[in-house]
């Protein structure tokens, strides 16, 4: 669709996708590839397609790829960054028991899980990683797989609970929480999955909506399309382009709050509600039945920070996601977030993450 979109804003282009299949298959000719001016294609349609190592000789980008087979530009994503967001997810959460559940021979998911890791310990939380083979973990949707895998099983039962697990995508994560919910462990109080990619089916297979990181895939699309049309008018292009993910939606497989304090969690669940506004500290005692004393005392204790403070972490957080979305500008983003100025909006931004809005959205782009 990014593609598509990018196509369409330049009249001298035709857009015409074509399909290659997870088992190598696809149904087109190879000369309509011949007449085409221009290629936008996987690694793996690379291979298929053409061979590995064969020259293309019109113009074409690589996309959902870090490095480029041939001298050709490339468009990718930041695994190391899609770990680190799903690590942090997770802690905010509050879950005291971290795991990373990795396929072997996928870059991609080793890449994330180092960045789960790191972000663990720079953050000072204990984690673990734990990697499978394919046969009891694939990364692509299959009706025939097993869904009773012992080797899962096992690994899930080993567990300190409550533990948060960072599945490094959708599938991964449904499967996981199949054999959780199989086990009798409660999703999320007791196991909660993080998935990546926010895909709708294995998100309906799971039988409950799964937390995910967003990527930025109609992007990198819309990215690939616009080197494509600077390479056709033999223009500079950026060999290497590399795109940081959006944000996680939170659904059911981490919607939770784990510290122990109720007030604190109920506090925290309706921050994250309202998170997109200026909400006051007013309001989250107005909802907790509580005093401004007592709602203070207890987010030192268990959060050490101020309520009025964590209100603003959250609210920032949204800003950041919104900037890494692209879709909006910075006073616009600084109005979605409920903020009564663009310039006060600027400065507390700085203030919390040290970097600027501006910054922020460039860090997309590598």
């Amino acid at each position: 669709m990014g593609a598509a979109e990018a196509a369409a804003e330049q009249k001298h282009f035709a857009f015409e996708p074509r399909s290659v299949g997870e088992h190598g298959n696809y149904s087109f000719d190879l000369a309509d590839l011949n007449n085409a001016d221009c290629l936008m294609l996987t690694g793996r349609a690379y291979e298929v397609v053409f061979g590995a190592g064969k020259r293309i000789r019109i113009p074409h980008v690589f996309y959902l790829l870090g490095e480029s087979p041939t001298s050709a530009p490339a468009v990718g994503i930041d695994d190391f960054a899609v770990g680190r967001m799903g690590a942090e997810h997770l802690i905010e959460r509050g879950y005291a028991n971290l795991a990373c559940i990795a396929p072997q021979s996928s870059p991609w998911a080793s890449e994330r899980a180092k960045g789960f890791a790191q972000t663990c310990r720079d953050r000072r939380v204990e984690c673990s990683s734990h990697i499978l083979p394919l046969e009891a973990l694939p990364i692509y949707w299959r009706t025939t797989f097993s869904r009773g895998d012992r080797q899962l099983y096992d690994l899930i039962q080993s567990l300190p609970k409550p533990c948060g697990i960072f599945a490094v995508n959708d599938v991964v994560a449904c499967f996981v929480i199949e054999s959780a919910r199989s086990l009798g462990f409660n999703v999320p109080y007791e196991v909660g999955v993080l998935g990546v990619d926010d895909d709708p089916i294995p998100n309906a297979a799971a039988g409950l909506s799964i937390s995910s990181v967003q990527l930025p895939c109609r992007e990198m699309g819309r990215q690939a399309g616009m080197i494509l049309d600077l390479l056709t008018q033999k223009k500079p292009v950026p060999r290497r382009l590399v795109l940081s993910p959006i944000r996680v939606a939170a659904r059911a497989s981490t919607n939770a709050f784990m510290v122990a304090d109720e007030l604190v969690r109920n506090a925290q669940a309706y921050i994250e509600e309202n998170r997109h506004r200026s909400l006051r500290v007013v309001e989250v005692i107005k909802h907790t039945r509580t005093t401004a004393v007592t709602l203070g005392k207890r987010f030192r204790r268990v959060l050490n920070v101020f309520p009025s403070k964590y209100i603003l972490i959250r609210r920032i957080e949204y800003a950041k996601e919104l900037l890494r979305e692209g879709r909006l500008n910075i006073s616009e983003v600084s109005q979605e977030c409920g903020f009564h100025s663009c310039s006060y909006f600027c400065h507390m931004f700085k203030r919390v993450t040290k970097t600027t809005p501006t910054e922020m959205r460039q860090v997309r782009h590598k």
